[in-house]
């Protein structure tokens, strides 16, 4: 146990120090190495040489099948909004009954208009209003409507996905982002043209 302590303590001072990095696997090389040696100054040497050596190639190849992984992921997750909206694109337009997700449309087609509800207290929030006019101000309301909440959707997903990844796995990512993908009633709860739209990507 001590040796163990002793030799993480030492790879994890290199890494900090960019002279080494030390896995499982380079303890396991250095320590085949050392047998031939029998001295822990050798030991100690050879857990430097493997994190110089064999650990470049074997993250190297690691890293690579991850990013594959990972794309394959991601893409399988985008897929998911475009499905949703060409089976059924209800969910990318607001419904008629609240008043608030309007202002938001009213706000991107009429930016550029001082006097357009100039002391409603959303016009404060700029990052959706912004989007909103600079998309609409760019395609029609339809292909406006698909880009604005696909993309907020794809995007937030994308960063629950890293997210995940990093904290719990390849696996817990992949299903958390591809349920959220698919819960379109939490991606715009207060309709689509609400700014909710848009907080799952900054909550993110």
């Amino acid at each position: 146990m001590t040796w163990s302590v002793t030799f993480r303590r030492r790879c994890l001072l290199g890494t900090k120090l960019h002279t080494t990095k030390c896995s499982d696997h380079d303890l396991i090389e250095a320590f085949r190495a050392s047998l031939f040696g029998g001295s822990r100054l050798n030991f100690l040497r050879n857990i430097r040489l493997a994190g110089v050596n064999s650990h470049a190639d074997y993250t190297t190849k690691v890293a690579q099948g991850d990013r594959r992984r990972i794309t394959i992921d991601l893409a399988l997750v985008w897929l998911i909004p475009i499905a949703q909206a060409l089976i059924n694109e209800t969910w990318l337009y607001t419904p008629l009954g609240y008043l608030d997700p309007w202002y938001y449309l009213g706000f991107g087609l009429n930016y550029t208009d001082p006097t357009f509800e100039n002391q409603n207290y959303k016009i404060a929030r700029l990052p959706w209003l912004l989007l909103q006019f600079i998309v609409r101000s760019l395609v029609d309301a339809v292909v406006a409507s698909w880009i604005l909440q696909i993309g907020t959707l794809t995007l937030a997903s994308t960063s629950l996905y890293l997210l995940f990844a990093r904290t719990l796995g390849r696996s817990a990512a992949f299903f958390g982002a591809a349920f959220f993908a698919a819960y379109t009633f939490g991606h715009a709860s207060g309709g689509a043209d609400y700014h909710n739209a848009l907080g799952g990507l900054y909550s993110l």
